[in-house]
């Protein structure tokens, strides 16, 4: 939602710079570029991923930690790597399930809209170059006169110039018309315009880029009436021709285009804007372009890499000494541990000064068993809720009766609601006692392991290299194992977790009839304080 919101104010920020400065300039060539690139940078900077370093404490970059191992009157070091099992549970959301569901309407939507929109975009090429293929052609220096209709109005399409067959025979290439079309067809305006057209059918919820393909397509006008002026047609006639337009008398040139501003186009053929001004309107659109980046622009925070310049050689022989101590005292227990506290918090210090590249040849501590992982806790399924009577009474007034069979027909309503949640219910339970099964035996699994855990502890303290191996070995496999009946387990609860979704909207809707129904049974109850 951020990025959809961030194109659209991008691509309005551009075009309200576009509409303001440049707009009313005589500098079209320029104004093409920024229109083009305005719209391209509006759909692609909030894609855009600017990296702000961010320094980090001085830590352990890998997944050793110093940890002491008390053991009567001994005490070493030996580093703990971490890998716990992590288990999540699965837990019902009313409101998740209601964000899905809106989520999916509006893809919906949008597939929807620029399907529609694609169709209508390739039925217009395809009815273009059917003329092409169909019609008679006249092949030209660089493009192609396609004669259609007679009483067609003449228009441009990539190297095409389709031109009424009767308006052809009339001196056509001699008149401004075709000046106008021909720069058209040399200066590729087509392609602004299919790019416009592939960008709306992506962007069309942007109520900017409609504006775009107006904007882009006048000064196309700009740029074109420009070329006529310059190859020094009639520009007197050329300029009543559009007035007569503007006067409602029809044209061929003037009626091709009825959305454009025939005024505008008029004065701006008459317009100059100086140099300076030029450059100065040109050079704000730079700070424009970096400050729609640097605005719209998705910021991530890149940890910076480990400032710190490390320790001395000296430091890195001291610790590498305390830890090869320490790994012989650890596989050895015949010989005397002499490994103090003060030594094991030293190497601590000393590597958590290191640099990347100190870590990585530093003398690794002899590795121990991993942490016993948390267990998830069985989730609870709901209490079906039990269904309401209806109050009775014996006066039977016409105030009180009425009330009384209002009440009963919002009961009669929420009842099948009622009904269909319990169906809901049902179905989940299956899933759920299915997902207690592997819970069980992944439970099972995780005993076993820890036995093999209790063991390659004691072979690592006794230096049985061998045992150890074995030992830790089997722990791993057991707990993959663990990990593999965990992942059923989590998908039985999903599973349960979608029917107790539909459950609970069922459930919604039987709770907002009983409250109709509540409030009735207060009007009936107040006759009997009365």
């Amino acid at each position: 939602m951020e990025t959809i919101v961030s194109i659209i104010l991008c691509s309005g920020l551009f075009l309200i710079f576009y509409r303001l400065f440049l707009q009313n300039e005589r500098m079209f060539v320029f104004n093409r570029i920024f229109l083009i690139s305005a719209l391209i940078f509006s759909v692609s900077i909030p894609f855009m991923k600017i990296q702000k370093i961010k320094p980090t404490e001085n830590q352990i970059s890998r997944v050793y930690q110093l940890k002491t191992i008390q053991k009567p009157q001994q005490t070493t070091a030996v580093v703990l790597n971490a890998n716990p099992v992590q288990n999540s549970i699965y837990s019902v959301s009313r409101n998740q399930t209601k964000t899905i569901d809106i989520q999916s309407i509006i893809q919906i939507i949008y597939f929807s809209v620029a399907l529609l929109l694609m169709i209508r975009f390739l039925n217009n090429l395809n009815l273009l170059f059917k003329k092409t293929r169909t019609a008679k052609k006249l092949k030209k220096n660089g493009f192609t006169i396609v004669l259609i209709g007679k009483g067609s109005i003449p228009f441009s399409f990539l190297n095409y110039m389709f031109v009424a067959e009767d308006e052809f025979e009339n001196d056509f290439l001699s008149s401004p018309v075709f000046g106008h079309e021909l720069a058209h067809i040399r200066q590729k305006h087509s392609l602004d315009v299919i790019l416009v057209e592939i960008l709306k059918i992506i962007f069309w919820f942007n109520p900017f880029i409609w504006s775009y393909k107006k904007q882009i397509q006048l000064n196309h006008e700009f740029l074109a009436d420009s070329e006529v002026n310059r190859l020094n047609y009639d520009s007197i006639g050329y300029k009543l021709m559009l007035i007569e337009s503007a006067a409602g008398r029809p044209n061929v040139l003037s009626s091709s285009f009825s959305y454009l501003s025939t005024k505008k186009r008029i004065i701006m053929m008459s317009k100059s804007t100086t140099r300076t001004r030029q450059r100065i309107l040109q050079s704000l659109s730079i700070p424009l372009f970096i400050s729609g980046m640097l605005i719209f622009s998705q910021t991530a925070q890149a940890q910076q890499k480990n400032p710190v310049e490390g320790v001395s050689k000296k430091e890195m022989r001291q610790f590498n000494r305390a830890a090869k101590k320490v790994n012989k005292e650890v596989k050895k227990t015949s010989e005397k541990i002499n490994s103090k506290q003060k030594e094991i918090d030293q190497m601590n210090s000393i590597y958590q000064k290191m640099n990347d590249e100190q870590k990585s040849v530093a003398k690794l501590i002899y590795p121990a068993a991993p942490n016993q992982p948390n267990l998830p806790k069985v989730p609870t399924p709901p209490t079906p809720p039990s269904v309401p009577s209806v109050r009775s009474d014996q006066k039977t007034a016409d105030s009180k009766t009425a009330i009384l069979e209002q009440a009963e027909k919002y009961f009669q309503n929420a009842q099948p609601f009622y009904d269909k949640a319990m169906v809901f219910y049902d179905q989940a339970m299956p899933f759920y006692d299915k997902a207690q099964e592997y819970y069980q035996s992944a439970q099972q699994i995780y005993a076993s392991a820890n036995k093999f855990r209790s063991d390659f502890e004691k072979f690592q303290l006794e230096g049985k290299t061998k045992e150890f191996e074995s030992a830790k070995s089997e722990f791993e496999n057991q707990m993959k194992l663990y990990g593999s009946e965990m992942s059923k387990y989590n998908l039985e609860m999903e599973k349960y977790g979608q029917e107790m979704s539909k459950y609970g909207n069922e459930m919604m809707k039987y709770s907002d009839w009983m409250k109709k129904y509540g409030i009735e049974m207060g009007k009936y109850g107040n006759f009997f304080e009365k």
